[in-house]
């Protein structure tokens, strides 16, 4: 997964301050929990786990972005 489809996947524009991933990231994750989707709890693992990668992805690209300039 690229960093740009995890932009997409969390929701937010790549100019996003970090403020606002982590907040795009607890309101997904709020929303996708296993706990919250006991209906559907591999579904819901599958969607945890994308958003997952793709938070740690962001603020990781981020990051090196950040120490290098």
């Amino acid at each position: 997964m690229d960093i740009a489809q995890c932009y997409k996947l969390l929701m937010v524009e790549s100019t996003a301050s970090d403020a606002d991933i982590s907040r795009a990231f607890r309101a997904l994750a709020l929303r996708y929990h296993p706990d919250k989707n006991p209906h559907n709890r591999e579904w819901a693992n599958e969607q945890m786990t994308l958003i997952n990668t793709a938070y740690s992805a962001v603020m990781s690209y981020r990051f090196k972005n950040e120490s290098s300039a």
